[in-house]
């Protein structure tokens, strides 16, 4: 049967920047709170991400910079600091001259890729804003932990827990109004894993 297969897309341009941003522990339903999430998807698409039944921050952080499935990385716990073999998507966009940083509670993203990021600020506590670099580079990842340690240690049904989602919303709510252009920056939102009612990172729960 004669059909037509030309795909009048666009080709894609290079964006001024990309900006991915990892929240830990924010579970499916706190994300779809979220004002600037809102924001961030009316420009694009919004996709339930499943990352498996093994929902380990490090072997996770590998997932997302890889492509990787957890048991496959080599990132196996939270433990071992290791750098992987696997090459990572900060890798790739510096071997392509681009510049790469990245902003975190953690040190781990920078662990697991020695040679994924230009330069990477690890925040002295988790009342310091992520989110509040003084520049941009080509390619930011941004990692705010504090709503997965509100989460093990009260709960994520608890006043705590809603509290954190509602300022790291306040706080990406500032970096979209500030430093963000839709018309020509690709911002990535996501989690690493969720949390159940009670704490706990859980595998295959919903929540």
């Amino acid at each position: 049967v004669p059909v037509q297969d030309r795909v009048a897309a666009p080709l894609p341009r290079t964006p001024r920047h990309a900006i991915v941003i990892v929240v830990d522990g924010l579970r499916r339903d706190a994300a779809e709170s979220m004002t600037s999430v809102g924001r961030i998807a009316a420009q694009g698409h919004c996709r339930v991400a499943d990352q498996g039944t093994y929902t380990v921050s490090r072997p996770e952080y590998a997932l997302l910079s890889t492509g990787l499935e957890v048991d496959r990385s080599g990132a196996r716990n939270n433990d071992l600091a290791a750098p992987l073999a696997a090459e990572s998507v900060w890798e790739v966009a510096r071997e392509h001259g681009l510049r790469v940083g990245g902003s975190s509670h953690l040190s781990w993203f920078r662990e697991l890729f020695l040679r994924g990021f230009d330069r990477y600020h690890v925040a002295d506590s988790l009342d310091d804003d992520v989110f509040a670099v003084p520049a941009l580079a080509d390619v930011d990842v941004f990692h705010p932990v504090y709503v997965d340690e509100v989460a093990h240690e009260h709960g994520a049904a608890s006043e705590s827990y809603r509290a954190a989602v509602a300022r790291v919303d306040r706080e990406l709510g500032r970096l979209l109004d500030e430093r963000v252009d839709f018309s020509q920056d690709v911002v990535i939102f996501t989690a690493d894993h969720g949390h159940r009612d009670a704490g706990g990172h859980g595998g295959a729960q919903p929540e």
